[in-house]
């Protein structure tokens, strides 16, 4: 199986531990907020996107899994610092 199989399968598989299923939940929701930010005026992408956001978090906050609100996951990244590896 090549690396691109691989990663395909790995993307498309099922959860196989509550761990990955958080992870992949909280990632979503930080790709919302990215996504949200780039949205110019309120059409329906922001609705869908509000929406989707607000579905996430709920979903979160049922399941006990911690996460950064969307104030603190945008103080956060203006204040990330990068660094060579």
């Amino acid at each position: 199986m090549s690396k691109v199989e691989r990663a395909r399968k790995a993307m498309t598989d099922t959860f196989k531990t509550f761990e990955q299923l958080s992870n992949y939940l909280v990632l979503h929701l930080y790709d919302l907020y990215h996504e949200i930010g780039q949205v110019t005026d309120f059409t329906s992408d922001w609705d869908y996107l509000s929406g989707s956001i607000e579905t996430t978090q709920v979903y979160l906050e049922k399941s006990g899994i911690k996460y950064l609100d969307h104030t603190a996951y945008i103080e956060r990244e203006e204040n990330a610092k990068w660094v060579k590896a």
